[in-house]
């Protein structure tokens, strides 16, 4: 029996599509490469990881997927919203995503201190661009401050007092 921590969840099953049991699933975007690679799905069916063989999949707007022993509506009802699960194991770069993912997870309420405005606010988030990684802070009017974590922007991070400081290029905020 395979141990929880052999699994990586990543995505799941939104609802059936057309009448002969497929199904469109949400992929985050970090697996879809590996997981339309996989021969194997794990859902998660009363706390048991169940393997299912992927017979069809494309890859339109949507990710669709035809599981064997799947095959017709009905039977796919039974699975709207289950996790999906592939092994560890079958990722190519799984340790390196999850730690990835572990570092921005860190710094989700630690406040931002600038050198010269002072206290911007808790991050609430961090997104993925491609050109770095931004801290995202709802301002007090609610809206969306979004805040660089370049390196050279960075002066010193306080983990006691959950604070970065930083020295932001002036009209950024």
């Amino acid at each position: 029996m395979l141990d929880q921590e052999e699994f990586i969840q990543v995505g799941y099953i939104r609802k059936g599509h057309g009448y002969k049991g497929h199904a469109r699933v949400v992929v985050a975007d970090e697996w879809k490469e590996d997981f339309m690679q996989q021969e194997f799905i794990f859902l998660e069916i009363d706390g048991y990881k169940v393997p299912f063989y992927v017979q069809e999949r494309q890859e339109t707007k949507d990710i669709i997927i035809k599981l064997e022993h799947i095959d017709s509506v009905e039977d796919m009802q039974a699975y709207h919203k289950n996790s999906m699960y592939v092994l560890k194991k079958d990722i190519k770069h799984a340790q390196d995503i999850m730690d990835a993912q572990e570092k921005t997870s860190a710094i989700v309420g630690m406040h931002i201190h600038d050198k010269s405005l002072g206290d911007i606010g808790a991050i609430s988030r961090v997104d993925e661009y491609p050109q770095q990684e931004m801290a995202i802070i709802m301002s007090a009017e609610g809206n969306e401050i979004l805040i660089p974590m370049h390196p050279s922007l960075i002066t010193d991070i306080d983990e006691a007092a959950q604070i970065i400081h930083m020295d932001l290029p002036e009209g950024l905020v």
